[in-house]
């Protein structure tokens, strides 16, 4: 199954650096689409409902748990690239029936992900490295301000995303008096740390502010973690390049994935004579000069990275530990969705 709408399917088929300006419309938002899969089925005797279980595993361990008292369900930022089995418990009054197990696969594009009322929304974790790893989804979203989440877009963000800190990268003049708590509700650690504009990551005068960012990043209680400036598109981007890039994410992907801001409205807020995408990329290309300039000829971008982030202050330890979370075993154990209703005996039939 594909996750993202057929403007995007264009967009990834097709893509070469500065291609996002044909998809480029000023404060408009086309970055929905395709990402709800319907299940759907039948059962002979109307239940008094129904339990739906959701798990990457064949034999249904680890399962997410859904009431639902239709023939239908509808589920949303699902992962991509990712195998899942599903499985119908009809329940009655004195018993219950269980289906047999259901398969489908989603395909591995960029993870798109819904949280009413904030635009620019994806998972971070939707690539893989020049090495063939696929980063570990569900880890870091990286989104627009916050700000006006709707309650539902706070469920999906709790219940669906189960989102721990908030990271905004705007300053305190941006932020107005909202700088101790997060829109997303108050369970979610709200992390203010002034994000800074591309080259000027690599400045020393900014490494101070950079450390501050990055460090977060070092630290497992934080995740999931949900990052944003005002846009999404030039303070987060500058970071998520920092971060893709010492994961081992190709250059290109990771040019790929900034001009993916050019489908929300949030990412589209620059008019400059047709020339936006132009102008944007090219403060890409001189960050990604600037990062090389932290090795040799021969040190790759995943090197240059690391030696930036040792440069600005941090430590082996927690640049392997971001590392690790991204592309191997992250020891972080995301929440199933359980319900807490009684399942009555389940009765098989030959």
């Amino acid at each position: 199954m594909i996750l993202v709408n057929e403007e995007m399917q264009e967009y990834l088929s097709i893509y070469h650096r500065g291609s996002g300006q044909n998809y480029y419309r000023y404060l408009t938002d086309h970055f929905t689409g395709n990402q709800t899969v319907s299940l759907k089925w039948q059962i002979s005797k109307e239940p008094e409902f129904s339990v739906v279980y959701l798990s990457n595993r064949n034999d249904m361990k680890e399962a997410d748990e859904m009431l639902c008292r239709e023939d239908h369900l509808d589920i949303c930022n699902l992962f991509t690239g990712k195998d899942y089995y599903w499985q119908i418990c009809a329940v009655y009054s004195d018993y219950a029936v269980m289906s047999e197990v259901g398969h489908f696969r989603t395909e591995p594009t960029p993870r798109i992900v819904l949280i009413e009322g904030v635009s620019n929304t994806r998972d971070v974790g939707s690539y893989y490295t020049g090495s063939g790893i696929h980063l570990n989804q569900g880890l870091i979203y990286r989104t627009a301000y916050a700000d006006n989440v709707t309650e539902f877009g706070r469920r999906q963000a709790n219940e669906d995303l189960h989102i721990k800190t908030e990271l905004d990268l705007r300053d305190a003049g941006e932020s107005g008096s909202r700088l101790e708590k997060s829109p997303l509700g108050e369970n979610v650690r709200y992390i203010n740390a002034p994000g800074i504009l591309y080259t000027n990551i690599t400045k020393e005068a900014y490494w101070k502010s950079a450390l501050n960012i990055f460090r977060v990043f070092a630290d497992r209680d934080n995740y999931p973690i949900l990052v944003h400036c005002r846009a999404g598109r030039d303070r987060t981007g500058t970071a998520m390049i920092v971060l893709l890039g010492l994961c081992g994410v190709p250059e290109e992907t990771i040019y790929k994935d900034y001009e993916l801001s050019f489908f929300s409205q949030a990412g589209t807020e620059m008019q400059e004579e047709g020339r936006e995408v132009e102008i944007l990329l090219g403060y890409v290309k001189d960050l990604m000069k600037n990062l090389y300039k932290f090795g040799d000829e021969n040190t790759t971008l995943a090197g240059c990275c690391r030696n930036y982030l040792l440069k600005i202050g941090m430590t082996d330890e927690e640049i392997e530990t971001i590392r690790l979370i991204m592309t191997g075993n992250a020891g972080i154990q995301l929440p199933h969705k359980k319900t807490d209703v009684r399942i009555p005996e389940i009765r098989t039939y030959d």
